[in-house]
């Protein structure tokens, strides 16, 4: 499944939502982040820029890994999802089934002749894999190894919470976002605004996105974190 298509004279980003639902995620943490994604999926469908060209979709990992929403914009989006938590924590798998989308979701853009922007995965979890990694760090290496401009050919961006395995993730992605607060609706806020203003910048181009002040994030991010 390929999911939904709309505004196709346009260039499109690609956003993948990719969630820990570990038995650690319990409670309030998995609370915020349906309220976060619920949050994040209305608002961008209030946004008449990026409403038909940000492409959402969401997947979540425990013990097995499941999609939960194909790829498709806003506008399309039905049923808000409701996410539970329990189990392991299989990050490598995640991230390969994540990674497998996003190239599919490029090779669509491509056949229909569509302009699209560096695709985001954008990783929320709190704990440290319970399978191997190293898979999934491989194949992101080989597809950013491929970009002729730096910025690489996938962005990987993980939101930590409390429990994290930072230094994991830090191997994987030079943006590692530490979320301090409860209130997960505020970085998932940013990333919306993030996508919204890259959708209408050219493609090509190295927008400036919000601040991160007031979100929750600590960060070192690098200068070329973009």
């Amino acid at each position: 499944m390929l999911g939904e298509l709309r505004a196709e004279t346009k260039p499109h980003a690609t956003c993948l939502i990719l969630v820990d639902t570990s038995g650690s995620m319990a409670g309030e943490k998995i609370d915020s982040v349906n309220r976060g994604i619920r949050t994040f999926l209305e608002q961008l469908n209030n946004d008449e820029r990026s409403r038909d060209t940000v492409d959402v979709a969401i997947v979540k990992f425990d013990s097995t890994v499941s999609v939960v929403q194909e790829f498709m914009p806003a506008s399309a989006v039905k049923e808000l999802p409701s996410l539970s938590s329990g189990g392991a924590t299989a990050m490598g798998q995640g991230l390969e089934k994540a990674i497998d989308m996003v190239l599919e979701r490029k090779n669509l853009y491509n056949s229909q002749g569509i302009e699209s922007y560096i695709p985001w995965i954008v990783m929320f979890t709190d704990g440290e894999p319970t399978d191997d990694i190293l898979r999934a760090k491989q194949r992101l290496d080989a597809e950013n190894a491929k970009s002729s401009s730096g910025r690489g050919r996938i962005q990987l961006w993980a939101l930590a919470v409390e429990g994290a395995d930072y230094d994991t993730l830090k191997s994987l992605t030079k943006r590692v976002l530490y979320v301090t607060e409860n209130d997960y609706t505020k970085i998932f806020d940013w990333t919306r605004k993030s996508l919204a203003i890259i959708s209408v910048s050219r493609v090509g181009e190295v927008p400036d996105l919000p601040s991160l002040e007031g979100t929750g994030a600590q960060t070192n991010l690098p200068s070329d974190w973009m």
